[in-house]
């Protein structure tokens, strides 16, 4: 399920970068006020999973935030390239 999940998160991602990417003036700076909230958010999924040691929702909780350092970044600094 990981797996599928991150799948197609990767694909809806890199369509919203693109349309990012064409039609926004200052691209960087639109995808990080979109990128920043929608990674608080998603540490919602993992922290409210029902049945759930406290262990697990924090290490899933600290794999989204760390995905989100090293991808937020780079996506950010190749959109200011454009």
């Amino acid at each position: 399920m990981f797996a599928m999940g991150t799948m197609v998160v990767t694909f809806w991602f890199t369509f919203a970068v693109g349309l990012v990417a064409r039609r926004a003036a200052h691209p960087a700076r639109t995808y990080l006020r979109t990128a920043l909230p929608l990674l608080a958010l998603s540490l919602a999924a993992p922290l409210s999973a029902a049945d759930t040691a406290t262990s697990t929702k924090l290490t899933l909780s600290a794999a989204h935030l760390v995905a989100g350092a090293i991808i937020i970044p780079t996506v950010a600094r190749r959109l200011r390239r454009r």
